[in-house]
């Protein structure tokens, strides 16, 4: 009998073992897979509008850095000083720009893990949650971009992680709570849409700790009074400039906007290239409804059964960090005179809605759903990742104007005075501009108004900045021999901006092109015709 009790111990011993290497090894490949995701391909296409102004604001002094950054309005300045220090590093290379939002992505694996710990997650659900973090196509692009929302989504899972922390804790430990003062300061100058989490974990803690709330209250008046000198920079150039030149183009949330965003926090490894790309597939959503929202429906009204039970304390932390931001900005986009809606700030309920959807899925009963719902997620995922995988790297047309600038400074003489080249667009503006940088040969401008000529209004040139030129549609040109830069789907000289050129004397000398996204990129010599 001592043989078969020692044999059986012995067999459940090495089953266990057995099981916990197993759980360990998924673990590691799901955090393998997290950072693969975000290297792969990571240089495979130029920067973009917005990913130059960063790297545009990092090449001011130390003293003019915070002044031009205030002046886009939009963005507090902790990303591109982060930005700044790392191209003294290691330069301004494609791959060591884009690896800054690619490390602080995937060095966010930490606090997550701590979160789920603090949360009490059985490893299971803090796998999957992982997991799903990992593949998600929104967070994958986003982490290649060279904007803050890597920093930002690295700070918002910490300020959870240190609130949580906080929140379980039967004796505040000061030391905590001064780091979780400390991430959040660092968060609010990173983005403004951190301020609604600062907001709700303030007011948690003083509905939960009412006998600390002076300290609360008192950490809550520290970020402010440290974000002072940040709101009078804002409070200075707000007179000069207004919001609407920044987001008027961005409409109000409505239902198709929380689709948007139900399909981005769910979708794996595809994600929207640009805000075109944003058309909502019945499929995906399907798929969307069936693997993720019937399973976070149910467990929610579980939790609403029950929810005064301190079982579901967790569940129910998890599901205010999602819903609360989302409502407030929502409602606030609605108010407000000019709509603050934006999915990529969003960034900051990824991380519990992720928990969310891992605990819905691991928890749904019977047996047999799980099943279903693990088989049809894991075919969701397989076909993803193989399309992603054979399909090539997208080329945007914007891309174009790097390889066409060089080949006109090539062919470009030194010459005095310097070189005219007109676009009609600040966005091809700023992309010839920043490809021409440092270059005295060349002088860029932009013409405003011409008739024929569209514009997108979400780009703009960065105010206070004279480099490139803007005139109006009236201007006369009057130079020998101009370069004109525009997109069309082919080159007409009966079409704006080119006829307005060639009604006004001048002919063509040399057409340079470049093909992509169903456009052609044209960047013109013209020579005025001799009388």
């Amino acid at each position: 009998m001592p043989e078969t009790i020692y044999s059986k111990s012995s067999t459940n011993t090495i089953d266990h073992s057995s099981s916990s290497y197993a759980a360990k090894l998924i673990l590691a490949l799901v955090i393998l897979l997290f950072a693969l995701a975000r290297l792969w391909r990571l240089t495979a296409n130029c920067l973009w509008f917005d990913e130059i102004f960063s790297v545009h604001a990092a090449y001011h002094s130390w003293g003019t850095m915070l002044h031009f950054i205030a002046a886009d309005l939009v963005h507090p300045p902790l990303f591109y000083i982060v930005l700044k220090v790392w191209i003294s590093i290691g330069g301004e290379s494609l791959l060591w720009l884009r690896l800054l939002p690619a490390m602080l992505s995937i060095a966010a694996i930490v606090p997550v893990f701590l979160l789920a710990q603090e949360l009490k997650l059985p490893a299971a659900e803090t796998t999957l949650a992982l997991m799903l973090l990992a593949v998600n196509g929104y967070l994958i692009k986003y982490a290649q971009e060279v904007r803050m929302y890597g920093l930002l989504f690295l700070l918002g899972a910490c300020s959870l992680w240190l609130f949580a922390s906080c929140w379980r804790s039967e004796k505040q430990s000061m030391r905590r709570f001064a780091a979780l003062i400390a991430v959040n300061l660092l968060l609010v100058y990173t983005h403004y849409y951190a301020w609604v989490l600062v907001l709700l974990e303030c007011g948690l803690g003083l509905f939960r700790y009412r006998r600390q709330g002076k300290r609360i209250i008192a950490g809550f008046a520290i970020l402010v009074i440290c974000y002072v000198p940040w709101l009078i920079e804002i409070a200075r150039v707000y007179k000069a400039y207004r919001m609407e030149q920044n987001i008027g183009w961005i409409p109000r949330p409505g239902l198709r906007a929380l689709m948007e965003l139900a399909t981005l926090l769910n979708q794996p490894f595809v994600f929207p290239t640009n805000s075109a790309d944003n058309i909502i597939n019945p499929f995906v959503l399907l798929f969307v409804l069936i693997v993720f929202v019937c399973p976070l429906a149910l467990l929610f009204w579980q939790i609403f059964r029950t929810r005064k039970s301190p079982a579901h304390e967790s569940e129910l932390l998890l599901i205010l960090f999602l819903l609360v931001p989302v409502v407030v900005l929502a409602v606030l986009s609605w108010i407000l005179p000019q709509s603050i809606w934006g999915t990529r700030h969003l960034i900051i309920v990824v991380v519990p809605y992720s928990m969310l959807a891992a605990i819905a899925v691991i928890r749904l009963q019977p047996y047999w759903a799980r099943v279903a719902i693990f088989l049809i997620a894991g075919c969701w995922l397989a076909v993803s990742a193989a399309y992603v995988l054979i399909r090539p790297a997208p080329q945007f047309i914007w891309c174009a104007w790097a390889p066409l600038a060089e080949e006109v400074r090539r062919s470009t003489p030194v010459s005095s005075p310097p070189a005219s080249i007109y676009a009609f667009e600040d966005l091809v503006a700023y992309h010839l501009w920043f490809a021409l940088r440092g270059s005295q040969d060349f002088r860029i401008s932009v013409i405003k108004g011409l008739p024929g000529t569209t514009e997108d209004p979400a780009y703009f040139l960065p105010r206070d900045f004279e480099d490139i030129q803007v005139c109006a549609a009236a201007a006369p040109v009057d130079d020998n021999e101009v370069w004109i830069a525009f997109r069309a789907p082919r080159l007409d000289e009966h079409r704006p901006p080119l006829n307005s050129f060639t009604s006004a004397g001048y002919q063509i000398e040399r057409v340079l092109t470049e093909h992509t996204q169903g456009q052609e990129a044209f960047l013109i010599k013209l020579q005025r015709k001799q009388e």
